[in-house]
């Protein structure tokens, strides 16, 4: 997956060029040069986020020195070049600079190895503009909004592209408290001249040397600038917006910070509507402003932004990043007929209390508090709807650990052996641990290698997949070349280094580490080097091989496709519970692409996405149960 997306970095079309017979479209070549172009090294991720910089004047050259020359603030880019590598993300104009400037975080492919820049044209340096900010709906937006462009009446054009808040959107809004009365008057609204209150605007980083305040916004053409008023407030997401936390809250600078100098102020001032600004933290470990508002960055995102004063009342105060809350007391339910039990943490008190609804090992039900009057007497006081994991006995509360064992029986007379809390190592049949611990089993499986066993076959569909991420040592141990990994949110490992770890891993291990400590010439090493090679020579094949797999593609379109329906419980037929997990499993799903992995989902849900297309277990795993 990955090596197919860096691939179609290099299949990007370009836009088209309006005003340009001889360039009908902004690709350029010839007459660049790496002199043109500087590399910023000392610029950290979390201040650029995929975002480089473009001096003004260059920028109107690309652009063919016209009206939408001037009006541009931002490009969204590739540049391809054998001295630099392949960089993708955002160029936008700052002031002060001579050279288009990219950070490490826009590289995606790195520079060619001096051995095969001998055979290349290393002052060659491709640019390929895809998308050029503002567009031409926030330009007419910004006409309907500031009383200083509004001299012309609407064209039909600019009426017909008003557009109502999307249905998602809409959605986490009526979570979050906005009621439905508002949301339908404010769809009226957006709909009419002069009414619109929400854009979709292009992400880019502080072109002003952290001049905006750590935690701030710069949104040109919305409020007007230096009228008295410091800050206002946005409301901010990104696509695929699921979850409530997905919304944020954020102050939007207006007039010039105190640490911004006046040439940068007014910079800034000059941009039109199409683009928003994000202030960089001051701490290089912390993360960025994007990556809090639904797990951003500034490579071409488009943020949809809305400041319509009524809609920001009801959202009141979103903090991004905050922690997804539960509903949950995280208390014991047992449940008994259509009633439940409920033991409070100390254990100490059972209150009975209705169920209300089920929802796979999910139980919702209608929760009272306890408290004593003036006169000693028992007072029940109502909660409200709680949510809790449903027990069917007191014995299912033991914590089963992990499997530790297992005899070589068959069908329901198999037994393994398992860890419980607090208890000594038990024997237990296989058929209850499937039935109730299946992912613990499954981690079994993968931990003994038994996934091509009879009998454990299943286990690979329902294992917790976790990704290798990183090498962080290579060691000959008992005769065997193994790998200290680190997987993705599970710490590190020994792994064989020859049969389970990515050439990718290899590769990018030894070029970061030259003093690795082990002898490519050596005979236990030698096959990294071979490997390597033979990746390098295959590469081409794999890809077509990746790219013909047109049943798993329309697989991975098939899963997008059902998660999201159900997401949307156009039908009412989920709990809150399920619908949330469904938006999780949506948005991971579009990320599977570029980013491989599989797509997390409770167990009791999978049944609802695979159906009859067994072939989707491929692309999911278990998710813990939303408590």
């Amino acid at each position: 997956g990955k090596l197919a997306s860096r691939v179609e970095l290099l299949l990007t079309p370009a836009a088209k060029c309006a005003n340009s017979t001889q360039n009908p479209y902004y690709m350029f070549g010839k007459e660049l040069g790496v002199e043109m172009f500087e590399v910023r090294e000392d610029l950290h991720d979390n201040q650029t986020e995929g975002c480089g910089f473009i001096p003004r004047d260059i920028l109107c050259e690309f652009l063919g020195q016209g009206q939408k020359a001037q009006n541009a603030e931002a490009l969204q880019v590739r540049v391809v070049s054998p001295y630099f590598g392949i960089f993708k993300g955002m160029l936008v104009a700052k002031f002060g600079i001579d050279k288009i400037q990219l950070p490490l975080s826009m590289r995606k492919i790195g520079k060619l190895p001096p051995r095969e820049k001998k055979n290349s044209n290393i002052d060659d340096v491709y640019l390929l503009v895809n998308n050029v900010s503002p567009s031409e709906n926030n330009q007419n937006l910004e006409r309907s909004i500031n009383p200083n462009l509004r001299e012309k009446p609407p064209t039909k054009t600019a009426l017909n592209n008003l557009q109502p808040l999307s249905s998602e959107v809409k959605k986490l809004l009526g979570q979050i408290g906005v009621p439905e009365n508002v949301l339908d008057g404010y769809d009226d609204q957006a709909m009419a001249w002069e009414g619109k209150r929400h854009a979709s605007l292009t992400g880019v980083c502080d072109c002003t040397d952290k001049g905006l305040p750590e935690g701030h916004v710069f949104v040109p053409g919305i409020f007007p600038l230096d009228d008295g008023t410091s800050t206002r407030k946005l409301l901010l997401t990104r696509s695929p917006c699921t979850h409530a936390n997905d919304l944020a809250t954020v102050p939007v600078v207006t007039t010039r910070p105190t640490g911004m100098n006046k040439e940068d102020w007014e910079h800034l001032s000059s941009f039109a509507l199409g683009v928003i600004m994000f202030a960089s933290p001051r701490n290089e470990q912390a993360k960025s402003l994007p990556e809090l508002i639904n797990n951003s960055d500034l490579d071409g995102d488009r943020f949809c932004v809305i400041w319509d004063e009524e809609i920001l009342f009801h959202a009141g105060e979103l903090p991004p990043g905050r922690e997804h809350q539960s509903t949950s007391r995280n208390e014991k339910v047992w449940c008994v007929g259509n009633c439940v039990e409920v033991r409070h943490k100390d254990g100490t008190e059972y209150e009975p209390a209705e169920i209300t609804r089920v929802c796979g090992p999910i139980v919702e039900y209608e929760a009272y508090d306890i408290h004593y009057n003036g006169g000693g007497n028992e007072e029940k006081v109502e909660v409200g709807r709680m949510r809790a994991r449903k027990l069917q006995s007191e014995e299912e509360e033991r914590l089963v650990e992990e499997v530790v064992g297992h005899d070589n029986g068959l069908g329901k007379k198999r037994k393994v052996e398992v860890r419980i809390t607090g208890q000594d190592n038990m024997w237990v049949s296989f058929d209850h641990m499937y039935k109730n611990h299946i992912r613990v089993l499954a981690d079994y499986a993968v931990k003994k290698k038994l996934l091509n066993q009879k009998g454990w076959t299943w286990a690979s569909k329902f294992a917790r997949v976790a990704k290798m991420v990183a090498i962080n040592k290579l060691e000959v141990k008992a005769g065997v070349c193994q790998a200290e990994v680190l997987f993705e949110g599970c710490g590190y490992d020994w792994v064989n280094a020859k049969k389970e770890v990515d050439v990718e891993l290899l590769a990018h291990y030894l070029d970061a580490n030259p003093g690795h400590g082990i002898n490519l010439g050596d005979s236990n090493w030698r096959w990294v080097k071979e490997k390597i090679k033979r990746a390098e020579k295959d590469w081409f094949p794999l890809l077509q091989d990746h790219l013909a797999q047109v049943s798993k593609h329309h697989n991975h379109n098939l899963l997008i496709e059902r998660l999201n329906r159900e997401y949307k419980n156009k039908k009412g037929t989920h709990c809150d519970e399920d619908v949330k997990a469904f938006g999780v499993a949506y948005k991971h799903s579009n990320d599977i692409s570029k980013h491989g992995g599989r797509v997390p989902l409770p167990s009791h849900l999978r049944d609802t996405i695979v159906q009859k297309k067994r072939e989707l277990n491929d692309f999911i795993e278990d998710a813990d149960d939303p408590i």
